[in-house]
């Protein structure tokens, strides 16, 4: 088993062997691998595995995946989290690399057919209400229709997996005509807070929205936290559609920021005064700042160089919130909305 471990490990990055021998028992190393890591490899029975975990599984949107194998390495067993969480990507990557033989077990995936939640996770979208997912992958499986509101082109470029899906889906436009659509299986992609909840949707929320902030040295995290929800709610723009906040880099050790990526796992993103200075597009700029940390402007400035960098084709950049001042903390809003 370890020597297969250490083989394995050659596979990836960023990744850590745990024995028994150094761990003392199974139960710590599967209750420190399930908050720790993001995908864990089982080298033992799959009975085991299924023993341990079971008080650690959670939901679908948030348990690692989890894959096993055979001290033998003939079979490479998904587990656990299979779309969401990558597990049968994983299992079929790891399959190829032992000669094993790869063991998948979700229907989509065994009828070769597309499912929702794959897709999910290949653009990083947050699922407000998981419960949904299965409906639409069983509408899938039974070969009904599905209405969703993103530009076909986007699909077919960015998710070329398993485009014999595109006869049964219908897209819109807009979320209106989804909402409309005499489709039943809907699919809503949308950073909306406020969206018409008397239909039945699965509901997606793309992270496309880029927060840039400026404060001053000692912000406490409630009230950082408080001007970013209360801009959101008046933009009607969804809290889990946050995809980063970003600063200065002489911000790097402000506690409010770090607290607020590790509370809601946010991406943080630093900049330097160059690259701060060097953006073209107009903004409100301040002689203070410039005086005081030399830049004509912080929250504005990161905010369009987080959204540019995650710019592609099918996209538009749009600018939700000039800068703005409350308190101790300057906020300015950037978003990446379909073409």
């Amino acid at each position: 088993g370890k020597q297969l471990a250490k083989i394995i490990e050659s596979y990836f990055k960023h990744s850590y062997i745990f024995t028994i021998s150094e761990y003392k028992s199974l139960e710590n190393i599967f209750h420190i691998a399930f908050s720790k890591f993001d995908n864990i490899i089982a080298i033992m029975a799959t009975g085991i595995v299924v023993r341990k975990i079971c008080k650690y599984v959670k939901s679908k949107t948030s348990d690692p995946a989890v894959v096993v194998v055979d001290e033998k390495s003939k079979f490479v067993i998904s587990l656990l989290s299979g779309h969401l969480g990558g597990g049968n990507s994983l299992t079929e990557y790891l399959s190829e690399k032992l000669k094993a033989i790869p063991v998948i077990t979700t229907a989509t995936d065994i009828n070769k057919r597309f499912a929702i939640d794959n897709m999910v996770r290949e653009f990083g979208w947050y699922i407000e209400n998981p419960s949904k997912i299965k409906n639409i992958n069983k509408a899938i499986l039974q070969g009904e229709k599905i209405a969703i509101n993103i530009p076909e082109d986007f699909f077919k470029k960015y998710y070329s997996k398993n485009l014999n899906i595109l006869k049964q889906i219908k897209f819109y436009k807009t979320l209106k005509g989804v909402l409309n659509s005499k489709i039943r299986n809907k699919v809503i992609v949308s950073n909306n807070a406020r969206i018409d909840n008397s239909y039945n949707y699965l509901l997606l929320r793309p992270k496309n929205i880029y927060i840039g902030i400026g404060c001053n040295r000692g912000t406490s995290f409630e009230e950082l936290n408080n001007v970013i929800i209360n801009y959101l709610d008046l933009l009607n723009k969804s809290f889990n559609s946050i995809n980063s906040i970003s600063s200065i880099n002489i911000k790097m050790d402000e506690e409010c920021l770090l607290i607020f990526r590790k509370k809601y796992n946010v991406k943080l993103n630093f900049y330097n005064r160059d690259e701060l200075n060097n953006v073209t597009e107009t903004y409100r700029t301040s002689k203070y700042t410039k005086k005081i940390i030399g830049v004509k402007g912080v929250c504005e400035p990161a905010a369009i160089l987080s959204a540019k960098k995650d710019m592609k084709e099918c996209f538009k950049r749009k600018k939700l919130l000039s800068k703005k001042k409350e308190g101790n903390v300057t906020i300015a809003i950037q978003e990446l909305a379909f073409i």
